[in-house]
């Protein structure tokens, strides 16, 4: 009788093993996602002081949503390739700042970005998989929360800012060249 009860549990912690072994092969695909924000640092808008710099010239307010949308799929335990797609919004405006020279200038900007991304990514660590949380009285492998990893990729963006005119019209800045292209 006890020999029944050793092979049983013999053959049950022989399946958790291999459970363990081929949890990537399960979960090959993976969506990824976040949100976030946005912003630029450029010379409209800004400080209410002539001549601050990096993040004591960012303007806040001007702070607009990002989003990121991907998936993931692994090759192998310590291999993947991720795509992704993230679009966002990017502004700038003098009417933001009490800065004499730079309000008077009245210019304002705003333009979307959507940037499209592929990624090769190698895991240091490869994954533990057990228990999530620590329960008393249960004895088991912990699973790790700490997976580092490195990547390199090939991103491409898009954007096209636009500016308001006397009229109050959003005009292309890219047709009008107003960063020398012409």
């Amino acid at each position: 009788m006890k020999l029944k009860y050793f092979i049983f549990s013999l053959l049950i912690t022989s399946f958790v093993g291999l459970n363990a072994q081929t949890r990537w092969k399960r979960y090959r695909w993976e969506a990824v996602g976040g949100i976030g924000v946005s912003n630029v640092l450029t010379d409209l808008g800004g400080a209410n002081q002539v001549g601050t710099d990096y993040f004591r010239d960012l303007e806040f307010v001007a702070t607009r949503p990002a989003i990121n949308a991907g998936m993931r799929y692994r090759i192998t335990e310590t291999t993947a390739v991720k795509a992704s797609l993230t679009w966002g919004v990017l502004k700038g405006d003098d009417a933001l700042t009490q800065e004499k020279f730079r309000s008077s200038r009245e210019l304002t900007f705003s333009t979307h970005i959507v940037e499209l991304g592929a990624n090769y990514e190698f895991y240091f660590i490869k994954e533990t998989s057990g228990n999530r949380f620590k329960l008393r009285g249960v004895k088991a492998v912990r699973a790790s929360a700490f997976h580092p990893y490195g990547f390199f990729g090939l991103h491409a963006f898009w954007f096209n800012p636009r500016a308001l005119d006397l009229n109050n019209e959003w005009v292309n800045l890219r047709e009008l060249g107003t960063e020398g292209q012409f």
